[in-house]
């Protein structure tokens, strides 16, 4: 973003303002935390890591919204089927048969 400002006094504030541009622009902030939750990967390998992955990228998804001021303390619906859509087959199974117990 700021490679091609010379390092001197006179482009650090143009430098700045595209930064600014690029880093505070809440649209784009927003956009980007809604296309992660969207595109959770689906777990290929039933692993304590695979399942701490998706914990922690929603985590920090909703997180980030949080501060864009964005309400998420209703989601819980559609986040649910966000993170069930990427449970492998077996954990789907399993998740589905917690519900019916």
């Amino acid at each position: 973003i700021v490679k091609q400002f010379a390092l001197n006094d006179d482009n650090f504030n143009l430098a700045w303002e595209a930064l600014k541009a690029r880093y505070e622009n809440e649209r784009i902030l927003v956009d980007k935390q809604v296309t992660t939750l969207m595109n959770l990967p689906k777990i290929k390998k039933e692993t304590s890591v695979e399942f701490i992955k998706i914990e922690s990228t929603v985590s920090n998804c909703l997180s980030i919204l949080s501060t864009q001021n964005i309400p998420t303390d209703s989601w819980d619906p559609i986040l649910v089927n966000i993170c069930t859509a990427a449970l492998p087959e077996k954990s789907l199974l399993l998740w589905e048969q917690s519900l019916s117990s």
